[in-house]
């Protein structure tokens, strides 16, 4: 698979990861009825599927796993931190 199809596919879910929290994700995907009792959990769903589906060097895909966790990180930090 292509890098750019990979960096349009991570970007989108990168830029939802690191939005404010309570933004609204439209995913092409129908939504749950119920919210994920875990958020973590399901963005970590969310990475590995977009692994999966466009694969790529390892290298990338490593790095971009590690800023959507950063981001995860650092939105669950802003609510609580002061």
């Amino acid at each position: 698979m292509s890098t750019n199809r990979f960096r349009r596919a991570l970007g989108g879910l990168l830029i939802a990861t690191m939005s404010a929290v309570g933004a609204v994700f439209v995913a092409p995907q129908p939504a749950a009825a119920t919210p994920p009792a875990d958020h973590v959990l399901f963005w970590n769903d969310v990475l590995l599927r977009a692994y999966r589906e466009v694969g790529g060097a390892p290298g990338p895909l490593a790095r971009a796993g590690a800023m959507m966790h950063v981001a995860i990180y650092d939105a669950v930090h802003s609510i609580g931190c002061e």
